[in-house]
């Protein structure tokens, strides 16, 4: 977490007065806040590359015969995306 303390003089420009850099530390406060929910969210982008949400959905309403039938690779697929969806930050 940023302290206006930590933002530091600018050569060549006016010092910033104590206002803004309380708002660029909080600014920076609140991107931070969000990272973990934006690596998440590119996380699981990245799995619907290869498996669309739409195709989990179906697959969730698979009967486990149904679902046995599925490729080794299709229920890694799926259970890659059940794992990264678990760990969605709150």
């Amino acid at each position: 977490m940023q302290t206006i303390a930590d933002i530091g003089a600018r050569p060549g420009k006016p010092p910033l007065t104590d206002e803004e850099k309380q708002a660029i530390a909080d600014e920076r406060n609140a991107n931070e806040a969000r990272r973990p929910l934006l690596d998440w969210q590119r996380e699981m982008a990245e799995t619907d590359v290869g498996m669309p949400r739409v195709v989990e959905d179906v697959i969730d309403t698979f009967e486990a015969q149904q679902f046995a039938r599925l490729s080794p690779e299709t229920k890694a697929a799926h259970a890659n995306k059940k794992a990264v969806r678990a760990r969605m930050p709150t």
